[in-house]
């Protein structure tokens, strides 16, 4: 049974070890003696080239990792062409990637697999790191033993003599998964050396985390006297760094450590230190937890308080009846005061609780149905391949549904997040100079089932460098947007067509079809603000048009729409080139 310290402090440990977006130096090691492009010249691995593989880490290094993601995927589908050297590093990026998006069951599946290649490749530098993620996805879903047996097979091949920073991480992972099965003699001796690694290295966010491992450790077995000495250890090296995660949480230790010793003057101390640290984190993850400590403090210092005036009342008695009856008013409006202050303070905690639940239930629209609704688009890509040959069937149609469905439903989804995000200017916006060429091809990829289901022909006539200047995501929207009506509207066998112009201040980037069209009537509707209708002049959200006027407005770009009754729509996209 964990003391009630522990159940706060021992998430700590859960944090320190996470993989970050940067990629580890061995891990970069092996990508760039398995990359064709790189293996010729490592000094293009930050370039862009049209090569599926190198892209999949070409993206992962740019933090855009739902492509990073797809390429991966998409050559992990084809595994019979790969090499073993290959095959774990897509592995290895596809765990990455889902391990940033906290889906740690399915990200510990693919670093699994990326292990079981180990033993057919020579010279994996990134060994020891892989090691870390997997554990670190272990102990997050609370799969301990399975942890331990991962890592005493890595201390056995890897580990007896390894005095590396990454060996520091993997031996505290295995004493942290002894700590919480009560094994506290391996947990002792993996943290000791874990510690005693970290000393050498010298690293200051790595020893505080070492630190307050060994305080939970014997604070977990009583051994208060041992532990505090690491406590203070920990908070001391916290200090000597700039990692303000790890001081809140050192500040957050020794304000619970002397509570539980009674010591509540140091024990307030280190919650105003805490609280200032919190603060400009923005991190509300841990505040209840505070709250029920704050108001522990304030009950014991109201009581003295209490005291105090009780003593004086009783003295001011003994002067005049007359002092005791302002006393008794004073006090009846300070209670009717407090007792205001009080219902303001509920109400300001249910108001924070419901903008939490906002919070998570966005959140999970973002991360937990929009990861789903990817590997289902890629599922209907591979569908749409393997049914070529079958095409003009049932079944064939059956899969062109399937696919125009799923990416409808993205499109909502996408579609409504982004609003949400405009709407509470919560959005991050960044104009910057961007390829015009290589941000169709990203948003054409999305739409690649659906264009070859319908037999539909896409042609590009752009310069190489056009540019425009823009916030890149806000494009792709308006983008896919515009290209989803174009395909939708497109009967079997016709073209899309995509045309970059130039002038002197501006780039419009011209979408033409040869879809159904729209007369003028229809087209005075869609251009009015109020406007809910499609081509077909039927009622729909009209999220789509709005999105795509509010993030032009935004990036000082227009857009303009021409059609004909049979003959195709074409929309003019106008954006700024400086």
């Amino acid at each position: 049974m964990l003391r009630s310290l522990t159940a706060t402090v021992i998430c700590f440990s859960f944090n320190y070890c996470i993989a970050q977006i940067n990629l580890s130096e061995g891990f970069l090691s092996d990508i760039k003696s398995t990359c064709p492009i790189c293996k010729l010249d490592t000094s293009l691995f930050n370039t862009y080239k049209n090569d599926d593989f190198h892209l999949a880490h070409y993206f992962y290094t740019r933090e855009e990792i739902d492509s990073s993601f797809s390429y991966s995927s998409k050559l992990l589908s084809r595994i019979d062409r790969l090499t073993p050297r290959e095959i774990y590093v897509l592995y290895y990026l596809n765990g990455l990637a889902l391990k940033q998006k906290n889906l740690h069951k399915a990200s510990s599946k693919k670093f699994n697999l990326a292990l079981s290649y180990v033993d057919v490749i020579e010279k994996v530098a990134s060994i020891d790191n892989i090691y870390i993620n997997l554990s670190q996805d272990l102990i997050e879903q609370y799969r301990f033993e399975d942890a331990i047996t991962i890592l005493e097979n890595w201390k056995q091949k890897e580990g007896l003599n390894n005095e590396s920073a990454f060996a520091a991480k993997n031996f505290g992972n295995l004493g942290i998964s002894y700590l919480h099965i009560e094994n506290y003699q391996k947990a002792e001796e993996n943290l000791l050396k874990s510690h005693q690694i970290n000393l050498q290295t010298g690293n200051v966010v790595d020893l505080t985390g070492s630190s307050i491992d060994l305080a939970n450790l014997y604070y977990e077995q009583y051994m208060d006297s041992i532990a505090i000495v690491y406590f203070e250890e920990g908070l001391a090296y916290a200090k000597k760094g700039d990692n303000l995660k790890n001081l809140e949480v050192a500040y957050q230790n020794m304000a619970i450590v002397e509570e539980n010793r009674e010591d509540f003057k140091k024990s307030l101390f280190y919650i105003k230190e805490y609280q200032k640290i919190k603060d400009s984190l923005w991190n509300r993850d841990r505040i209840w937890e505070l709250a029920q400590t704050d108001k522990a403090i304030a009950a014991a210092v109201n009581k003295e308080k209490l005291m105090i005036e009780k003593s004086k009342a009783k003295r001011l008695l003994l002067f005049a009846s007359l002092l005791l009856f302002i006393l008794a008013l004073v006090s009846y409006f300070i209670y009717e005061i407090n007792k205001q202050r009080k219902l303001i303070s509920k109400q300001k905690d249910d108001l924070e609780d419901l903008h939490r639940l906002k919070d998570e239930l966005f959140a999970i629209l973002g991360h937990d149905l929009r990861a789903p609704m990817h590997y289902l688009l890629s599922i209907n890509r591979q569908m749409s391949l393997a049914a070529q040959g079958v095409k003009g069937t049932p079944l064939f149609d059956l899969i062109g549904k399937n696919a125009l469905a799923s990416s409808k439903m993205h499109l909502l989804l996408d579609n409504l997040l982004h609003w949400v995000l405009v709407k509470s200017k919560k959005g991050y916006f960044e104009s910057e100079k961007i390829n015009v060429v290589r941000l169709v091809e990203m948003v054409r990829f999305n739409f690649e089932a659906l264009l070859d289901h319908k037999s539909i022909t896409f042609s590009t006539q752009i310069e190489e460098h056009l540019t425009v200047y823009a916030d890149a995501n806000s494009i792709k929207v308006v983008l896919r947007n515009v290209l989803d009506n174009a395909i939708k509207f497109t009967p079997n066998n016709g073209h899309i067509s995509v045309e970059g112009k130039k002038d002197e201040d501006t780039v419009t980037i011209v979408i033409k079809d040869n879809g159904i069209g729209m007369d003028t009537n229809q087209l005075n509707k869609l251009s009015t603000s109020s406007s809910d209708l499609d081509s077909f002049n039927r009622q729909n959200t009209g999220l789509g048009l709005k999105l795509c006027q509010s993030f032009l407005k935004r990036s000082n770009g227009h857009f303009t729409i021409e059609s004909e009754i049979g003959k195709g729509t074409s929309v003019f996209i106008s954006l700024p080139n400086k």
